[in-house]
């Protein structure tokens, strides 16, 4: 067929087709387009979203966007995602959208891009290479197929962590306590200072009223699933699930225990719960996704069985140095 682009903004009536073509894409992560504009009306306020269209003869069959990072926030550094439909592809509709979401981009004087594909694209990978992307950072995603995971085997792992005065809740089951909110944020407001990230950034931690305000949007968020190790009116550690309503796997949202609880089982304990009750759900399998120098929590997700997928990585292109 021959080519015919044109390249204009998104519309809110174009959801269902990009999420068609990033379902094609990653077929192995597949989206809705409900989720997709969730995540977008959940942004934060006064932050950057811009996304293009690509379409052949009238159908969508790419698109690209820029952003703001709320969880890393510069004004002048922005992420970036680009994809065309593999039966699209090596036609030069990539190298099209790209062009205008530099345009795009100048407007905003910008000083670093970031963008993420995963090691076994090797196609994204040579156009990030020929664009001036370089790498700065890779994670794992890793999967558990619940069929083989059996509770029984790891009670005692659960038990010791009981025994040694803590308690594991869900978010749900917490509803009672008036400090829940602001114990649930002070926990991972200090861990996430341990979080890896790209060299040079820093987390922009959101205030109290924001991160319950993006948790509660979040469609695929469930107080139940939020599994929390309580112990003397504390709250030590959380082990996070996550919605995945395009398929029936569940999603590891954030996994951490307080420096002065760790070394004493409970980030496994938490996990286990975490994984029991995905079974019991009837669910098929749990993914994650860890930074590559994060070494204990690969290793507490190895022991379980977790099976490591090809890595994400990160890449970087720098435009100017910062004031």
């Amino acid at each position: 067929m021959t080519l015919n682009l044109s390249i204009r903004p998104f519309t809110p009536h174009d959801y269902p087709a990009i999420a068609h073509v990033r379902s094609t894409v990653w077929p192995d992560n597949p989206v809705l387009p409900q989720t997709l504009r969730n995540q977008d009306e959940r942004m934060k306020p006064g932050l950057v979203l811009r996304r293009l269209v690509a379409e052949n003869n009238g159908r969508v069959v790419g698109y690209a966007n820029f952003s703001h990072m709320e969880w890393m926030y510069h004004p002048q550094k922005f992420w970036t995602n680009l994809l065309v439909h593999p039966e699209h592809q090596r036609q030069g509709i990539g190298s099209a959208l790209y062009e205008h979401l530099m345009n795009e981009l100048r407007a905003f004087d910008p000083i670093k891009l970031s963008a993420s594909t995963r090691e076994d694209k090797s196609q994204a990978l040579r156009f990030m290479q020929k664009h001036g992307f370089k790498e700065e950072f890779r994670a794992w995603e890793s999967r558990l197929d619940l069929a083989g995971f059996e509770p029984e085997k790891w009670a005692g792992h659960i038990q010791k962590v009981l025994r040694d005065g803590y308690e594991i809740k869900s978010l749900a089951e917490l509803e009672g306590d008036p400090q829940r909110e602001r114990e649930m944020y002070a926990l991972d407001l200090e861990c996430s200072r341990d979080v890896p990230l790209p060299p040079g950034e820093a987390f922009t931690f959101p205030d109290l009223e924001r991160y319950w305000q993006n948790a509660r949007a979040n469609t695929n968020f469930r107080p139940e699933m939020w599994f929390l190790a309580v112990k003397d009116g504390e709250y030590a550690g959380v082990s996070q699930l996550f919605a995945r309503p395009a398929d029936h796997d569940l999603n590891t949202g954030f996994t951490a225990v307080k420096p002065t609880h760790r070394r004493h089982g409970v980030a496994l304990a938490l996990k286990l719960t975490a994984l029991e009750y995905a079974k019991g759900q009837g669910k098929t399998a749990v993914r994650t996704e860890n930074a590559q120098v994060n070494r204990p929590m690969l290793s507490i997700n190895e022991r379980l069985g977790f099976e490591k997928l090809p890595a994400w990585i990160d890449f970087a292109k720098v435009l100017k140095g910062e004031a």
